[in-house]
């Protein structure tokens, strides 16, 4: 199982207004991009999703990966989970966790993934996991006007 991590950093945030803005994030546009892709600041904003089940997906390669995930936002815990329920991963899973820092907002994006085809981890596993980093990083820029993307976590 491949895991991916992101620490992105939301300047002069509230934590609430930061947890929303995942919360609202786009629903899909199947005629392209992704499934995390923001909409313009001219558009309304998407209702807020805080359980059940949301359609997903990104473009891999010369193909698109698609796959359903469960949701669960626990705001007192300041996070919110998803799960693959079915699609082009055997598994997929993890979690936004927020934390209030000053007057920034520190978000951890983790993902856990597999394909299901140990003999191709090697070459799909690294693809993937760049492909999820760089389609988070150009979701959560749109999400807030000021917001820094930490490909890797920083140790506190």
């Amino acid at each position: 199982m491949r895991h991916v991590e992101l620490q992105i950093i939301f300047e002069r945030e509230q934590l609430s207004d930061v947890f929303d803005a995942i919360l609202r994030r786009e629903p899909p546009n199947p005629d392209g991009g992704s499934s995390w892709e923001w909409s313009s600041a001219a558009s309304p904003p998407p209702p807020q999703i805080t359980s059940g089940v949301r359609p997903r997906w990104l473009e891999f390669r010369t193909g698109t990966l698609r796959w359903n995930e469960e949701i669960s936002s626990v705001r007192p815990e300041s996070r919110i989970r998803f799960t693959l329920t079915d699609g082009d991963f055997a598994e997929f899973s993890g979690a936004w966790t927020l934390s209030q820092v000053g007057d920034d907002v520190s978000v951890a994006f983790e993902a856990d993934f597999d394909f299901g085809l140990p003999s191709m981890a090697g070459i799909l596993d690294p693809i993937a996991e760049t492909a999820i980093k760089e389609t988070i990083s150009r979701a959560v820029a749109g999400m807030l006007p000021r917001v820094r993307v930490v490909h890797e976590p920083q140790m506190a």
